[in-house]
């Protein structure tokens, strides 16, 4: 009695029911093997299907092989539009251009600047609008050819939020202004510029007179509107993009002038 594995395996032992019993086993033995490889072909195809992340394979000269549907949906092409097409479509200028380039000095070199690496890149999408991605590369050698697979995610919400995180780190939650961590920051950044480019630097420090007794005659809510109402004058007047208004302290603010004179300070205050 045999037990097929499928219909063109029940064909085979049929073909084969009159051989000797250790001929049988051994075909049987083959064909069940075969049969585990081709469900293992259908598995690894369905992961690649049902993944979150993008997964594309191009061949040595940088043509797409292969497009799983998270890469149609990050990259707005359908895998029919994407297959058969240089990988440089997926990038913004100027790394499209000089992406051959680097596959040809790879092959010449051995140098792997992305191959086994994690990176951080820009894509480009169909509309045409460049997003921040994570690509990793590995490559692969097919029967006897090169191929590369890259897994990329678009990271354009991570990279959103940290910046978000990285302005609420140097913004003062009540002013809406700097705070004294970005103007120690900047501080320390513009003098040592001030210093190799021997170019001025200045600094405007002030406070509010008699802010004291304000508070304690209008009460905290009020005395919280005075800050507001200051740091945003102040933001009003100072317009350079390389100037800074931060609130040092209490109710004490700074500005920073990068390449402004005394006079031009004197000024401004």
């Amino acid at each position: 009695e045999v037990t097929p594995f499928g219909r063109q395996d029940f064909d085979f032992a049929l073909i084969y029911g009159n051989a000797p019993k250790k001929s049988q086993e051994k075909r049987l033995a083959n064909i069940k093997r075969l049969d585990n490889a081709l469900f293992s072909e259908k598995k690894n195809r369905l992961l690649v299907e049902k993944a979150l992340d993008g997964i594309i394979t191009i061949d040595d000269k940088g043509v797409m092989l292969t497009f799983n549907p998270a890469a149609e949906k990050i990259f707005g092409y359908t895998a029919e539009e994407a297959v058969g097409k240089n990988i440089s479509h997926l990038m913004p200028e100027p790394v499209s251009s000089e992406h051959d380039g680097y596959l040809e000095k790879y092959f010449k070199t051995g140098i792997k600047h992305i191959i086994g690496f994690s990176r951080e890149v820009m894509g480009l999408r169909k509309d045409g609008v460049s997003f921040p991605l994570e690509l990793n590369v590995s490559e692969m050698i097919w029967e006897g050819n090169t191929e590369f697979v890259g897994i990329v995610r678009d990271i354009s919400q991570r990279r959103q939020l940290e910046e978000k995180l990285q302005r609420l780190s140097i913004i003062d939650g009540l002013t809406e202004i700097d705070n004294r961590r970005s103007f120690d920051e900047t501080l320390d950044k513009e003098w040592k510029r001030a210093m190799r480019d021997q170019i001025p630097l200045s600094l405007i420090l002030m406070d509010i007179d008699c802010f004291k007794l304000y508070n304690d005659t209008y009460g905290h809510q009020a005395g919280d509107t005075c800050l507001k109402q200051v740091a945003a004058t102040l933001k009003h007047y100072v317009q350079r993009p390389a100037d800074l208004v931060a609130r040092y302290g209490g109710e004490e603010f700074v500005v920073v002038l990068p390449e402004t004179s005394a006079e031009g300070a004197l000024n401004m205050a």
